[in-house]
């Protein structure tokens, strides 16, 4: 399992609107091959297009961004 290795402020990381996997890997300071294999890694089912404000949670507490809620 992937963890986080920068401490980004818990708020700061999910947005109220849906993002691409681009806009994700951007918030998260990494790039979007990085954030594909951690997805990967982590056996996550992200789609294309968009992820939702809920599933970005999921992805961010999945890869340890986030504490569980």
């Amino acid at each position: 399992m992937y963890q986080n290795t920068k401490k980004t402020p818990a708020p700061d990381l999910v947005r109220p609107y849906a993002v691409n996997k681009k806009q994700m890997a951007d918030i998260m300071g990494v790039s979007l091959s990085t954030l594909k294999r951690q997805i990967k890694g982590a056996q996550l089912e992200v789609g294309r297009g968009l992820i939702s404000p809920s599933k970005q949670r999921l992805v961010y507490e999945a890869l340890g961004w986030l504490e569980k809620s």
